[in-house]
């Protein structure tokens, strides 16, 4: 019997760890595909997320609460400004707080964003640094299309957590622009290469992400805003008591700042976090959201 029940394990036994190996690979595959399939989005899809994203920068943009019954346009009602040089711009797509409000030529501009949110509320961890910069590249895309060489130049900008990753993410999404914003084959594009020409970098990181990527033609500039702004400047909780924000806790300060990134956004969301820096400054560390009123915002060329 003993012999009987060793020979069989010395045939089966083989047999059963195949058995069980290809069952393993089965699942992984399986596994794999499960994986991958997220990663494929239809156009509904995409919209989808667009849309998703947006909602989650309207949601971040409420800030705190607001002790007041009375809109910020009724509250923030300065409407001259001492700027006189540059070309006016809209930054109302770009504003961060929902109750922000920017004075345009065409009269006052709410809350109208077209930023899309992928992460919040990332923080500093002792040594680990999670928070974002904003990037801003001048670049040159250089290929071949029928073996006729094809170059575009364009400033590029994008919120990521370092220097290389936002290079990295730039080079994959330009090959998608080109294809779609140019209309090219994607098999017909031959040597694709990017030169980075100049770099800018934002003033203050910040604890949101961004999946918009920005892109413009290369067009030297800089930008200055003249800022109304609303913070609370005691905090939500003491001792970790939470308490009611009454409007004495709230005040306002005006200054005018100025941005060296050349796109609109990138210009724009870089101040609003210069000016959320300050708000916690003069407030507290949990200064959450300001809101501001533009009273101008300008593109100026040297």
């Amino acid at each position: 019997m003993k012999k009987l029940l060793g020979f069989c394990l010395k045939r089966l036994l083989p047999l059963m760890c195949v058995i069980f190996t290809l069952s393993g690979c089965l699942e992984l595959l399986t596994l794999s595909l499960e994986i991958a399939e997220p990663f494929v989005r239809t156009a509904e899809e995409a919209a989808a997320e667009k849309a998703k994203g947006r909602q989650r920068a309207r949601d971040f943009g409420k800030g705190g609460s607001i002790p007041f019954t009375n809109s910020a346009e009724d509250r923030l009602t300065r409407r001259t400004s001492t700027l006189t040089n540059g070309t006016p711009v809209d930054i109302s797509p770009y504003l961060l707080n929902v109750n922000s409000i920017a004075l345009t030529e065409n009269g006052i501009k709410h809350f109208n964003s077209i930023l899309e949110f992928n992460f919040v509320y990332l923080k500093k961890d002792g040594d680990n640094d999670f928070r974002i910069t904003v990037y801003e590249y001048d670049i040159a895309v250089t290929f071949e299309v029928n073996k006729q060489k094809q170059q575009i130049n364009k400033t590029v900008a994008a919120c990521q957590k370092n220097n290389e990753s936002a290079k990295d993410r730039i080079k994959k999404y330009m090959k998608e622009y080109v294809v779609v914003e140019l209309n090219f084959n994607p098999k017909d594009i031959k040597n694709f290469k990017i030169d980075f020409l100049k770099t800018r970098k934002g003033k203050e990181k910040i604890s949101f992400q961004f999946e918009n990527i920005f892109v413009q033609d290369i067009e030297p500039c800089y930008f200055q805003y003249d800022a109304e702004v609303e913070y609370q400047r005691k905090p939500t909780a003491i001792l970790g008591i939470k308490r009611t924000i009454k409007p004495d806790d709230i005040a306002v300060f005006s200054k005018t700042y100025r941005s060296d990134f050349t796109t609109t956004a990138a210009a724009a969301i870089d101040v609003q976090a210069v000016i959320w820096k300050e708000a916690c400054a003069k407030g507290s560390k949990d200064t959450p959201l300001p809101i501001i009123n533009f009273v101008k915002a300008v593109k100026v060329k040297p």
